[in-house]
């Protein structure tokens, strides 16, 4: 089941410069959306940006063991394999682009040695398929973008600003990750006519929700451009990010929803009433500019080409000319099958009737 959040309506994502068409049922997993309005492939298109990394940790934990005719780990690759099949079919009409994490995020741990110094490294099992997992997204038509030293939130954070300047009717990007929020376009109150020129949603397949602006409000208290300032305040364990102490998410969005910045925040401390938390704010202010800095995405980091934006809508699995044979050579036949079902039945019928089969 897909929720959807409750100011955004799917004719609202697509944006279409056309009244919106009706998207037939396309998939057990994506039924939901049947009813999803998508852009009109011959103007302004959608884009899905896939945060590659993220997906691939959750199909790592979330599928049975599993290993490949070569006995090595798959089941990170199978599920990625998987979930973008289902992606194609709940973003149909939508170019894809999958952005991979590669290196340590340079810029980063120069403002702060600490920056993810908590988290354990990426298990062997996972790290022998990443390799795998860049070429499946190749091989299902979904153009892959990494910078050595970038993180991927800021390679997103710069496709979505791109996608943004050329137009695209809307942007939906496939993650788990809090920190992407921050890019979510500005609430429309429920008026599709009122949202920015485009869209810009998170859709988090894990719980299948699509979050639009009023759903980040309602989940963190703050509006999305806010999100940065909130988490400036509270800090992101995750990341190892230091916050202020002492002030949790409740606090930070009351504090930002009577100042409105985190800099008026801060200028606002010294005048508030006596108290731990105003203690904690005078002391720690530095330290929530540098945790500011390290939340805020950079979308000016380059690495993106604008023409993987531009390129043509992913083609049928079918007409994908090397899938085929990487999933065979991976052992995922019930996933071959199910993709080239059709084109077999065709290729059967044409047998019988003495035609040529068709090109591959």
């Amino acid at each position: 089941k897909i929720v959807m959040s409750s100011s955004l309506t799917l004719a609202a994502l697509a944006l279409a410069s056309r009244p919106p068409r009706a998207v037939q049922h396309v998939s057990r997993r994506a039924s939901a959306l049947a009813a999803c309005a998508v852009p009109d492939p011959s103007r302004r298109s959608g884009l899905c940006v896939i945060d590659s990394h993220n997906l691939a940790y959750r199909m790592q934990f979330a599928m049975p063991e599993l290993t490949s005719r070569q006995g090595e780990p798959a089941q990170a690759l199978l599920g990625f394999c998987n979930k973008l099949v289902q992606l194609r079919d709940v973003f149909p009409g939508y170019r894809m682009l999958a952005v991979f994490d590669e290196g340590a995020p340079a810029r980063r741990v120069e403002m702060l040695p600490e920056y993810k110094e908590t988290r354990a490294p990426m298990p062997p099992a996972l790290r022998s398929q990443m390799g795998h997992i860049r070429e499946a997204a190749e091989c299902l038509g979904v153009p892959t973008i990494s910078r050595f030293g970038v993180e991927a939130d800021d390679l997103i954070a710069c496709a979505v600003a791109l996608a943004r300047s050329e137009g695209a009717a809307a942007v939906s990007i496939v993650t788990s990750d809090k920190d992407l929020l921050q890019l979510v376009s500005g609430d429309s109150g429920g008026d599709a006519g009122a949202l920015d020129a485009t869209n810009v949603t998170v859709f988090d397949d894990r719980k299948k929700v699509l979050l639009d602006a009023a759903a980040v409000q309602a989940k963190h208290g703050v509006r999305p451009d806010q999100l940065v300032d909130l988490l400036a305040l509270v800090g992101d364990a995750s990341d190892n990010v230091p916050g202020v102490p002492g002030v949790g998410q409740k606090t930070a969005a009351k504090l930002l929803g009577e100042h409105g910045t985190l800099d008026a925040v801060l200028a606002a401390a010294p005048s508030m009433k006596k108290s731990k938390r105003r203690d904690a704010l005078i002391a720690h202010a530095e330290q929530a500019r540098l945790a500011r800095q390290l939340v805020q995405l950079d979308a000016s980091v380059g690495g993106v080409d604008p023409e993987e934006l531009r390129g043509a809508l992913p083609a049928p699995p079918a007409e994908l000319p090397h899938l085929r044979d990487f999933l065979q050579h991976h052992g995922f036949t019930q996933l071959e099958r199910r993709l080239f079902k059709a084109r077999e039945a065709i290729e059967r019928a044409q047998r019988k009737r003495g035609s040529p089969r068709p090109a591959t």
